[in-house]
């Protein structure tokens, strides 16, 4: 007998499809990506860390709450399985050529049918402009990581957490060519950018308070140039050691503002991630 949600017959073609998910859902949702991240410090790999992981997942991972913003916000999809509720997938967008993957996640009970694989290429196929994919996925999490590279993406990077054992591993799939701007060519005010270069200056930490923050974090400026200029970028807390003068870096879904009439680029809400051809 074939049941969803339950006991599956292995040998059982599932008819896999993504639908816009949808508020009703939330408590849902919650209750299967708590699952299915409790599942990764089992079958993650720790040798890297100094003790194993525990169970849990990202913010918010268990929130109903958690998954209705990320309705309003980014493109959610539920995953559907004979349409049957079983996983989730959202992501979002720093511009029309590049696309974040935040999360996806399966039922547990559903893993190892290749359910996540045909997910995944649904929603490329729903987003044929975009040219480039990301993602970043934790250095001990083997088991994402191979997934990840099956479906085609390559490592590019890494991204530092404030638990230097906690570094993301940042992929990439390439879809289209596509060429990312150069420092010459930005201006104040438009949409969220990636841009890549080598970090020439790093000045001496200080400490500024920002907005909703409880205490006073570190901050360094820096200048990041490519082969047609250079421009400034603000460097915050826990990343401050990791940008030496000569790293190249790539600055993902960064803002350019102007201050004091020159351009610096504002990357409060993207992401800093240091290229593997440094």
């Amino acid at each position: 007998m074939d049941v969803i949600n339950g006991v599956i017959l292995m040998n059982k073609k599932l008819d896999v499809s993504i639908i816009y998910a949808q508020e009703s859902n939330a408590d849902a949702l919650a209750m299967i990506s708590k699952k299915a991240f409790d599942t990764d410090a089992e079958l993650g790999d720790s040798r890297t860390l100094s003790k194993p992981p525990i169970p849990g997942g990202p913010p918010g991972y268990d929130s109903p709450e958690f998954q209705r913003y990320i309705m309003k916000v980014m493109d959610y999809y539920e995953i559907m399985a004979d349409k049957k509720l079983i996983g989730g997938l959202f992501f979002s967008t720093a511009n029309q050529d590049h696309y974040f993957i935040e999360r996806i996640f399966i039922s547990p009970s559903f893993h190892r049918r290749g359910i996540a694989t045909i997910a995944m290429e649904l929603a490329f196929d729903r987003h044929p402009g975009a040219k480039f994919w990301t993602l970043g996925t934790p250095n001990w999490n083997l088991r994402t990581q191979n997934f990840y590279e099956k479906l085609g993406f390559l490592q590019v990077g890494w991204e530092e957490a404030e638990d230097p054992e906690w570094r993301g591993v940042w992929y990439q799939k390439t879809l289209k060519a596509y060429s990312l701007p150069k420092i010459k060519d930005l201006e104040e005010g438009k949409e969220p950018i990636t841009i890549e270069g080598t970090i020439s200056v790093v000045s001496s930490p200080r400490k500024r308070t920002e907005v909703n923050e409880a205490r006073p974090i570190p901050i360094a400026e820096a200048i990041l140039e490519d082969d047609t200029g250079e421009i400034n970028i603000v460097i915050n807390g826990f990343q401050i050691p990791y940008m030496i003068p000569g790293s190249k870096v790539r600055v993902e879904y960064a803002l350019v503002e102007s201050q004091s009439g020159k351009l610096r680029l504002d990357w409060k809400y993207g992401k800093i991630i240091n290229l593997i051809d440094n």
